[in-house]
């Protein structure tokens, strides 16, 4: 289940969405914030133990056959009953709702699909840290930007996907994350070029392990190579 999760909070709209709602800061002090689906709508598990950019969330896709517009507005009237200072925008396609304590915040959003498709996501501002932990770090050649980092949570085996760009020409990074992972004891470590027949691109894949740890470097060679890390623990 990692990777369907992680390319669905690479996604700016969703990723930018919840992340937007921490805008909404207010001092409703005692108040948890909601957790639960609004009534009248169906939630799946997106992602119970997600950290996007250090950002501990949890996030539920909800459906339901109400307007986003209908929807959105009993969710804002029964968070208002229940004393929430709410807020409502519009991003792009999204209808957003959010709802925000000292600890927590809240943010519902949705498009108009068959009804209602969306998300309800709840993040933990006060528990946030380094979207990058000094180990990973500690293997990022020089002149890469992180664009952004998804940790994800599998049976208790964590897992991090990390998005990032540089102007550094693409074999020269690839030789920079080879000795990186050299210098850090890091084993088994291979690179071969991967190319598609008909793709315009091709890209530099590297790969290396740890004890039970498992690293794939994706970096695509282009005018601005983007660079993709997946980063996982083995059974």
């Amino acid at each position: 289940m990692r990777l369907p999760i992680v390319r669905q909070w690479l996604q700016p709209s969703l990723r930018d969405l919840v992340l937007c709602g921490l805008g909404f800061w207010v001092a409703n002090a005692g108040l948890a914030c909601p957790i639960k689906p609004p009534e009248g709508t169906q939630g799946v598990a997106v992602g119970e133990e997600l950290v996007v950019n250090g950002l501990p969330v949890s996030v539920l896709n909800v459906v339901s056959r109400m307007k986003p517009g209908e929807l959105l507005s009993r969710t804002q009237e029964a968070w208002k009953e229940g004393g929430y200072d709410t807020r409502r925008h519009v991003v792009g396609e999204w209808q957003v709702v959010s709802a925000a304590s000292p600890t927590c915040v809240t943010t519902l959003q949705l498009t108009e699909r068959n009804g209602s498709f969306g998300y309800l996501a709840v993040s933990t501002p006060d528990r946030q840290r380094a979207p990058i932990g000094p180990e990973l770090q500690a293997i990022l050649p020089k002149g890469l930007n992180v664009e952004s980092a998804v940790e994800t949570r599998d049976q208790g085996r964590a897992g991090f996907t990390v998005i990032m760009t540089s102007s550094i020409d693409s074999e020269q990074l690839r030789d920079a994350f080879i000795g990186a992972l050299q210098k850090r004891n890091w084993e088994a470590i291979g690179a071969h070029r991967i190319r598609r027949p008909g793709d315009k691109l091709d890209a530099e894949k590297i790969t290396a392990q740890r004890d039970r740890q498992q690293l794939s470097v994706l970096i695509w060679r282009d005018l601005k190579p983007q660079v993709v890390l997946n980063l996982s623990e083995a059974l």
